[in-house]
């Protein structure tokens, strides 16, 4: 085991599992899209939180980190094997989110952005979540519809993206039954 594992302490399991493949169906809810996140473990956390608040679709950019990467899969816990997910042009992909009435909302600080909670109600949403050291790429935050961005302490510059995506879910999710 200790030959093939990455870890220092191998669970002594091993997994033969078909990679899936998913294409977006436009008709739903809940989107969550990550622009260039490329922390193994971040995305691990991030499709965790997905699955408790029930996305329907995780849409990661094209130069996002190999959702099959060992680490994503193990801090993932096996959400990896219940959300649905694909790499696209996110541009193309809120394009079509907004001919569909879906609302795009980017995480972001800059100074346009509005706190969180002024949202009171959302039908549906597609959320977008930026890369740990450099957020959403200015294109992307251009064609979104909403900035938005959770109010904290000036003690810090920003929140971790799994933290902030957990926080932005669990508060959309509030707001939208």
């Amino acid at each position: 085991m200790e030959k093939i594992a990455y870890t220092k302490t191998p669970q002594n399991k091993i997994a033969i599992v078909k990679k899936l493949h998913h294409t977006i169906d436009f008709h739903q809810k809940k989107y969550l899209l990550l622009d260039h996140v490329s922390d193994p473990g971040n995305l691990g956390s991030i499709l965790r939180t997905a699955l408790a608040f029930q996305i329907d679709y995780v849409v990661l950019s094209l130069n996002s980190v190999d959702i099959y990467n060992d680490k994503v899969i193990r801090s993932s816990q096996g959400a990896i094997f219940k959300c649905k997910f694909v790499y696209a042009n996110l541009l193309e992909v809120m394009q079509q989110l907004k001919e569909n009435n879906i609302v795009t909302y980017a995480s972001t600080l800059s100074s346009n952005s509005i706190n969180l909670t002024t949202l009171k109600q959302i039908q549906s949403f597609a959320l977008i979540v930026g890369n740990e050291g450099s957020g959403i790429s200015l294109e992307i935050l251009k064609a979104a519809d909403v900035a938005i961005k959770i109010a904290h302490s000036a003690a810090i510059d920003s929140l971790n993206v799994s933290v902030a995506t957990a926080i932005m879910l669990y508060y959309f999710d509030a707001i939208s039954k």
